[in-house]
């Protein structure tokens, strides 16, 4: 049985939220449409595996320098000293343009912030 919503709310997109849903992989549409199911929701928007694990890796240090920075306290400004970038390119960061960022300039921020980065591989299950 479907039930229906008497008074749905209205659907706003914000940011690049709309550009970034219609940049999705055409596979991934076609895969969500059939009610597939990932791991996670970089499984459901990639197209390989390896490009999923790279943005899984990159995620988790962007969250983690995120977290960092806030709890530091650090301006975008000191913190963009501290990792050698611009202020700009901090702000990148700090607003989750994952695109913006490869794996080796991300480790490379968080050696500078003072975080230790390790990596842990296993078999698939």
């Amino acid at each position: 049985m479907i039930e229906r919503m008497t008074d749905p709310k209205p659907l706003a997109f914000r940011g690049s939220s709309q550009d970034d849903l219609r940049a999705f992989p055409t596979t991934a549409k076609r895969e969500a449409m059939n009610g597939e199911k990932f791991a996670s929701v970089w499984d459901a928007i990639e197209d390989t595996p390896e490009e999923a694990e790279n943005l899984k890796l990159r995620s988790s240090l962007m969250i983690a320098l995120k977290a960092h920075l806030n709890k530091t306290g650090l301006t975008q400004v000191q913190a963009a000293k501290l990792f050698g970038v611009t202020a700009p390119r901090v702000s990148d960061l700090m607003r989750g343009k994952i695109n913006l960022f490869g794996l080796d300039s991300l480790v490379n921020m968080a050696v500078a912030a003072g975080l230790h980065v390790e990596m842990r591989v296993s078999e698939v299950a």
